[in-house]
């Protein structure tokens, strides 16, 4: 996207209002100048395209106390900075650089002075509104779908030294239909993880090796060694033939091909309290990183009913690597009923490759057990894990082939014909559903629905080990099933405003409705950097359910009182309830 200055002007008039608490002129400029579907609305965002993500890390590590300065006026002091070292004699560069340092510190003097003067505001993220993953048993017209309210996040660039969180713990979805989309708002402005330069041993007999387990009383990544072997291939791994890689490619991502935004491997953020966290660059693939960290975290669960995130530091490269193993090897598994088949390749990198050069150069190793499968993933983790490489493709391409290929995704699926990548390359609920319960089915209710002779829908067959809500639940728009609702772990990836993310409990409390609880919430898009946690409470009220009524028109009444669209997400699993935040700022 090709951000024009008066996208980025009005964009930065928003976050100056929100910012200041201006909510009445803010609602006068909103309706005068409506957000278009190519407006940028994360703080983030625009700090990088107008070049202020780095002075704000810096303002931010000299005073952690005091809140940053809006990015217009962060433009401001950098211009008066400018201005005030060209008008200095000599134009000296050390004597320079010592004034405009002292010049930003000055002029974030007098803001806090200023910011001191008044009541303090939170700021907000608006998600951007791409088409949400909406039941293809009726599509939604775009004049019902909820709307993005308020403005901006109070993320800063994580390009500052790890901090200690506040707690201990801590995209974009496409309808399955044919609907009118919006392009994807946030860019990928986090900062990477430095990849290990390591490989496995291929030589190994797969029905023999030790395997990668974490089991019970065993420590995620406990098993895994890193070995430094220059790499080969798999034993039994077969060549995919130029028929059955068209036919994947074409159902993944149909004549469009693969957008770059899906070009990227599975790896962790570095922000202290958030390793368990997968990082996305760019808008997109966001199903897949939800639907992929739920899994992560169900590793770190260990068989129990909730994650077990560990309290003593964070956790390892090992025990995160364990994980994702553990995490990519029962997804396949589930996929394809007790047997998978997994791409690898015995490149070093495929950075370098394009998706046609890489189906050229991979083969599929089958694998019958879930020990065989992890050892084989474990084998291939250098290249799923490669930031600039194609390990979601990969792992795409090994899903659907364990799950029967092309003809048996599309049996699951009520429209065929659909790709399992939507238009403006987002995730459609299909691929979604094939991650998180190994059926790539199109609506998120229980089991089947018989609308007349000819027309049947299909839904969640099964209970799940993994739970799911959405936002479109609480406006009436779709139905989630109790299997989605009261997963075996307690965690959901959830569909909020057109972006999927993860939110999840350590305490088994949760699936059983016990007031209080904890619940922790992680996006990978939104270059977090805390944990974000909310204590759910009864509501001596009746919460925001009681407020707005069971009907469609009452529920729609809700979309403009800027009332974190999380809060309503969490109210159509424990509805009635209080969510208090823990000094995070509300996501709207």
């Amino acid at each position: 996207m090709s951000e024009t200055p008066e996208m980025i002007s009005e964009a930065l008039v928003r976050e100056y209002l929100s910012k200041h608490g201006l909510d009445s002129t803010l609602k006068k400029f909103e309706s005068e100048k409506p957000r278009s579907s190519s407006s940028i609305s994360n703080r983030n965002a625009l700090r990088k395209v107008v070049g202020m993500d780095k002075m704000a890390a810096k303002l931010k590590r000299r005073s952690e106390d005091t809140p940053l300065p809006s990015t217009l006026e962060m433009l401001v002091i950098s211009q008066l900075t400018k201005l005030k070292v060209a008008a200095a004699a000599g134009g000296d560069s050390v004597g320079g650089e010592k004034e405009r340092r002292v010049s930003v510190e000055d002029g974030m003097s007098r803001l806090s002075t200023v910011d001191n003067q008044r009541p303090t505001k939170p700021s907000f993220l608006a998600q951007p509104s791409p088409n949400a993953a909406v039941s293809a048993a009726s599509p939604l017209p775009s004049a019902a779908r909820p709307r993005t309210t308020a403005a901006f996040s109070a993320n800063h660039e994580s390009d500052e030294p790890p901090r200690k969180p506040r707690n201990m713990f801590a995209e974009s979805a496409e309808p399955t239909r044919a609907h009118p989309t919006r392009s994807p708002v946030r860019p990928a402005t986090t900062d990477m993880m430095v990849m290990e330069d390591f490989d496995e041993d291929f030589g190994e007999d797969l029905s023999t090796a030790p395997m990668f387990s974490t089991r019970p009383n065993q420590p995620p990544g406990a098993g895994f060694q890193d070995r430094h072997s220059r790499g080969g291939e798999l034993p039994g791994a077969v060549a995919i033939s130029p028929e059955e890689g068209r036919s994947v490619k074409m159902h993944l991502f149909g004549r469009m091909g693969a957008p770059a935004s899906w070009k990227q491997g599975f790896f962790f953020s570095q922000e202290r309290g958030l390793e368990y966290g997968l990082v996305q660059k760019e808008g997109g693939p966001c199903g897949i990183l939800a639907g992929m960290q739920a899994r992560v975290l169900q590793a770190l669960a260990g068989g129990g009913r909730a994650p077990v995130l560990p309290n003593k530091g964070p956790l390892s490269p090992e025990q995160q690597r364990g994980a994702l193993i553990e995490a990519i090897a029962a997804c396949l598994i589930q996929a394809g009923a007790g047997q998978a088949s997994l791409m690898t390749s015995s490149e070093r990198s495929t950075s370098d490759f394009s998706l046609d050069q890489l189906l050229r150069c991979s083969k599929l190793v089958k694998v019958r057990s879930v020990a065989e499968a992890e050892r084989a993933v474990s084998a291939t983790l250098p290249l799923l894990m490669e930031e600039d490489g194609w390990g979601i493709i990969m792992f795409l391409f090994s899903l659907v082939l364990s799950h029967g290929g092309v003809d048996q995704v599309k049996k699951d699926m009520d429209e065929p014909d659909n790709t399992l990548m939507g238009m403006h390359g987002y995730c459609t609920q299909d691929l979604v559903n094939l991650i998180l319960c190994g059926h790539a089915v199109t609506n998120v209710f229980d089991g089947i629905k018989t609308l007349d002779e000819h027309t049947t829908l299909k839904g969640i067959p099964a209970p799940s080990q993994i739970g799911f809500l959405s936002l479109f639940e609480w406006y009436k728009y779709i139905e989630v099933g109790d299997y989605y609702k009261n997963p075996q772990c307690a965690i959901w990836v959830v569909c909020c405003e057109s972006h999927f993310t993860c939110m999840f409990s350590t305490d088994p409390q949760a699936l059983k409705d016990n007031l209080p609880f904890d619940l922790y919430y992680y996006d990978g898009l939104a270059n977090q950097n805390e944990v974000i946690k909310f204590t759910v409470t009864k509501s001596p009220t009746g919460g925001h359910t009681a407020k707005a009524g069971e009907t469609i028109g009452s529920r729609g009444n809700t979309e403009g009182d800027l009332t974190p669209p999380l809060e309503f997400v969490i109210e159509t699993r424990w509805p009635g309830v209080n969510v208090d935040w823990n000094g995070s700022d509300p996501i709207l």
